[in-house]
């Protein structure tokens, strides 16, 4: 499967399911939007996985006020 020039957005993604699919997801070819409330643990995945292919964001996906930063 190449995901060349898609783009994924992955909520919940600093945990076990969420960080799998981003890897594999990265592997693929697919730019990623990284989702997750932790800017610790979401900042530490976007740099693994590359600038030129993730940005992390804060969101709670749960709410509809959520906002991105």
């Amino acid at each position: 499967m190449r995901l060349d020039g898609k783009v994924a957005l992955i909520t919940g993604a600093t945990g076990g399911v969420g960080a799998a699919t981003a890897h594999r997801l990265a592997r693929e070819g697919a730019r990623l939007i990284l989702h997750e409330l932790g800017e610790r643990a979401r900042e530490e995945l976007a740099a693994r996985l590359g600038t030129e292919v993730a940005v992390a964001r804060a969101a709670d996906v749960s709410s509809a006020r959520s906002t991105t930063g």
